[in-house]
Order: C-alpha cells, then sequence, then structure tokens
C-alpha cells in the first residue's frame, strides 16, 4: 500500500505542479499581450495621424492647384505684353517715348549744372 500511494502522491504533485506551471505561463503570457485600453489609445493615435497626413496632402493639392492657375496667369500676361509691346508700331512709339523722356532728362539735366556754376 505504501507503494501505491507513492504512485499517488507522485500524480498529485505532477498534476498540482504542471496546474501551477500552466496557470503562471498563462498569466505571463496575458501580461504581454496589449490591452484593449492600450490598443484603443494607439488605435486614436494612428486615426489622428492618419487624419493630419490626409489633410496635408489636401491642402497640398489645392496648393498645386493655385500655382497652376497662377502660372497660366503670369504666361498669358507675359504673352498678351509681348504681343502688345513687339509690333512694329508699338516698338517704334515706345523707342520715341524713350528718346523724348531721354532728351527731357539729359537737358534738364545740363541746365542743373550751368545754374550750379
Amino acid at each position: 500500500m505504501l507503494g501505491g500511494m507513492s504512485v499517488w502522491l507522485w500524480a498529485v504533485i505532477a498534476f498540482l505542479a504542471g496546474t501551477g506551471a500552466g496557470w503562471g505561463l498563462s498569466a505571463y503570457l496575458r501580461g504581454r499581450q496589449p490591452s484593449e485600453q492600450r490598443l484603443r489609445r494607439l488605435q486614436g493615435v494612428l486615426d489622428r495621424f492618419q487624419g493630419e497626413v490626409a489633410q496635408h496632402f489636401q491642402e497640398s493639392g489645392e496648393l498645386i492647384t493655385r500655382l497652376r492657375a497662377d502660372v497660366e496667369s503670369l504666361y498669358h500676361h507675359l504673352e498678351s505684353g509681348a504681343a502688345r509691346l513687339t509690333t512694329e508700331d508699338a516698338t517704334q512709339a515706345r523707342l520715341r517715348q524713350l528718346e523724348e523722356t531721354s532728351a527731357t532728362q539729359s537737358g534738364h539735366a545740363a541746365a542743373d549744372r550751368t545754374s550750379e556754376r
């Protein structure tokens, strides 16, 4: 009987040791997994970041569209100015205007020099 009890005693001890080890391992692994609250917090951080990235690209797209429109306006301005200023009549008129302005300014400068003497 004593021998039979020893086997049962070892079986109970092994069962209790296995149960304790299983419970301890389970508790350790549960502690290593992220908690539901931590997951929700991280999901909120990720959602905010994704929103900021989406807003950034939305604003960038709007700015690029505005830039494209401004470049087109500048191109049309330069094109119309070049067409207006480079015709033969416009060029001749502009040259006469510059000659008159130059002559007027040099006449004033000469008069100023003679009056200083």
